[in-house]
């Protein structure tokens, strides 16, 4: 009993030797088609592990397309179980994990174990035997053809053999003429790397006769040695190949059927060296011999010096791009985003331009804005169109700009990109701006020349008919005891002059600064010294019997243009005197205190309204009670500007027939021995 065990262990073993390490696929399935066993063998060809498969159904290692037609016929053979091949006259196929196919014979067997059907398939990978068969019958047809095609042209070819003669002989002469004026250098060798053909534009490019190289040289005259080098290690590595010499280096691709066109250099018989674009051939026999090697190379000089032209020219746009000073320079796809970008612009909006590239267009730009260049752009991409200094709406960095959008045509017309140029039109505007108030003043200049005229006819006919009607009258007065009289009409020979000298003063004084040629000149002076003496010098041109009092605080000394105030002191006082009653004061103060300069002219006078205070500094404004009091509407305009001429302002408080106060207040200046420049124009 034991040695039936035995026996039976060691059967056992067997088996199991059998079914792992046999050279075959071996699979074992149960009645409902799911695997049940599968040998290493199996594993490996369809690529899973044994967990993969334990448990799933058979047809997980067939083809989808056989699913159907398999699970029938496995149906059908569980029903009448045989030892036999599968698929008599078929082609079967199994699958990999991998979804790669590959053709298989299988041998189906079955067995009963505890009253359950099993059955084992016997699997073998046929790929290099179908592969063989198809040559062989591909040989076979090829044969087949071959000795019908030879038979028919055997009998051809003694009709045709007179006029292949002719035919060779135009062949010959055609790739003669091929070989002589391609735009190629054509070098052919032997097996042996002999140079055996060498064109006639070998000949001009590499400067050697043909006599020099044909069976006397191999191609690697014309190779840089460092350069073989390089290349011999590298195809080492690659290719696992050990090289003899140096031409195997250059036909070792071409000897394994490997196309290759690459850049190298020649070297030409003076030692100078130029780029070319290098092909080697292998020439086979009609038996697949190899009996030589051709290598057709093409000087691509020209070609790298246009590549690097074009290079340089695509620099400068670069740099044209980043460096736009005013703007910038953009061209912006379908999708609005930005293809190329670039100028001081997104500088001075702290952009990236490198990630703004690829992204959506001006994306530092307000929304509001960016909705507005979406919508022209959108109208060029439709309709094609230009758009030429649209100025955008919305400043930008407190900058003015303006857009230039045009379309990038394609050959065929269509339009996919748009060329965007913004650019800083600030200086423009300022320009425009200055442009404008030069009009103005010069609009303003031929207005005031227009009114002067008018009121010069005005103002000029009283004192003149003064002048005129004393001078008469002092000429009728010829007697000693008429010498009071006479001496009356030359007072008032004295104040029309002096009435009409005023008035051209204004007008000059006007004209210079409209022009901006007047200028304040600071020096310091004694300001209680300087009114003093005004005073003096005007108190002939006061009303009878009016009064001025002066008074002054703190440091006399002041810095400032002692002639335009000047000009203001006497332009008030003469305004209160005017303005004023026979008999009525005139009150004068000025205070230097607090780094301040305070003149203040008080009298007490017919006033002003609130309503004519608000025009008082503008040129030719006379108050609505000013009646026939003789003046230009100019003089508070005038000394208004002197007062801002220097860092200075003016002020009034009045009320109608209570009298008017004018009070002028400087910023003190130390005296620094510096001139004020100011320039009105500015």
């Amino acid at each position: 009993m034991l040695q039936d065990i035995s026996k039976k262990y060691k059967s056992s073993n067997h088996f199991e030797a059998f079914f792992e390490y046999a050279t075959m696929g071996i699979l074992v399935i149960d009645g409902n088609g799911q695997i049940i066993a599968i040998n290493s063998f199996a594993l490996k060809e369809f690529g899973y592990l044994k967990e993969d498969l334990i448990g799933k159904k058979i047809e997980i290692l067939i083809p989808q397309r056989f699913y159907n037609q398999h699970v029938h016929h496995r149906e059908k053979y569980t029903e009448n179980p045989q030892n036999r091949p599968m698929g008599l006259g078929m082609d079967l196929f199994g699958i990999r994990k991998d979804g790669s196919e590959f053709p298989i014979e299988v041998g189906l067997g079955h067995y009963t174990s505890n009253g359950d059907n099993y059955v084992i398939a016997f699997i073998s990978n046929i790929s290099i035997r179908k592969a063989a068969e198809a040559e062989i019958e591909k040989l076979n047809i090829e044969l087949e053809n071959t000795v019908t095609s030879r038979t028919r042209d055997l009998q051809e070819a003694m009709h045709q053999l007179e006029k292949s003669r002719d035919i060779l002989e135009n062949v010959l002469s055609f790739q003669k003429t091929l070989l002589d004026t391609a735009g190629a250098m054509i070098i052919a060798t032997d097996e042996n790397g002999i140079i055996t053909l060498f064109n006639p534009e070998a000949v001009l490019n590499l400067q050697y006769s043909k006599e020099e190289i044909i069976n006397l040289e191999t191609p690697v005259l014309f190779h840089d040695k460092e350069e073989l080098e390089r290349e011999r290690k590298i195809l080492q590595k690659e290719l696992g190949i050990t090289f003899k010499n140096s031409f195997e280096v250059l036909i070792a691709k071409a000897r394994l059927n490997i196309h290759e066109e690459r850049q190298c250099n020649y070297v030409r018989k003076d030692g100078s060296s130029f780029p070319v674009v290098l092909t080697t051939t292998t020439l086979r026999d009609a038996r697949k011999n190899i009996i030589g090697y051709m290598k057709v190379a093409i000087d691509i000089s020209e070609r790298i010096k246009a590549e690097k032209e074009l290079k340089k020219v695509q620099q400068l746009f670069l740099q044209l791009l980043e460096n736009y000073p005013d703007g910038t320079i953009s061209v912006i796809d379908k999708e609005y985003n930005f293809v190329f970008t670039g100028g001081k612009l997104h500088q001075r909006l702290n952009a990236d331009v490198a990630t703004m590239i690829g992204g959506k267009m001006f994306p530092n730009f307000p929304d509001s804005l960016r909705k507005i260049i979406l919508e022209i752009l959108e109208k060029i991409f439709k309709k094609k169109n230009y758009i030429s200094d649209f100025e955008l709406p919305y400043p930008i960095k407190n900058h003015s700009y303006i857009m230039d959008a045009f379309p990038l045509m394609e050959e065929d017309g269509s339009v996919n990109f748009i060329g965007v140029i913004i650019k800083n039109i600030s200086k423009l505007k300022r320009a425009e701006e200055g442009l404008r108030e030069a009009l103005k003043k010069e609009r303003d200049l031929g207005e005031l020349k227009s009114r002067f005229v008018s009121m010069a006819s005005h103002e000029f006919r009283t004192p003149l008919s003064t002048v005129l009607s004393s001078a008469y009258l002092i000429e009728k007065y010829s007697a000693g005891e008429d010498q009071p009289k006479r001496e009356k009409h030359l007072q008032r020979i004295a104040s029309s002059v002096n009435m009409l000298t005023d008035i051209l003063n204004d007008f000059l004084s006007l004209g210079k600064m409209e022009e901006g040629k007047l200028q304040a000149k600071f020096s310091e002076f004694n300001i209680e010294e300087m009114i003093h003496a005004t005073l003096e010098e005007i108190k002939n041109n006061l009303k009878k019997d009016q009064r001025i009092n002066y008074q002054h605080k703190g440091n006399p000394k002041v810095f400032l243009d002692n002639s335009l105030f000047k000009h203001i002191v006497m332009n008030l006082i003469s305004n209160a005197s005017k303005f004023s009653s026979y008999t009525s004061e005139i009150d004068i103060k000025t205070r230097n205190q607090d780094e301040r300069i305070v003149l203040s002219v008080k009298d007490n006078g017919i006033g002003i309204s609130q309503e004519d205070q608000q025009h008082l500094t503008e040129r030719f404004f006379r108050g609505t009670n000013a009646g026939n009091v003789q003046g230009t509407g100019l003089g508070l305009h005038i000394i208004s500007k002197y007062a801002e001429m220097m860092n200075g302002d003016i002020q009034c408080k009045s009320q109608l027939e209570k009298g008017t106060e004018f009070v002028v207040t400087f910023k003190a200046k130390k005296n620094t021995h510096e001139k004020n420049t100011f320039d009105r124009r500015q």
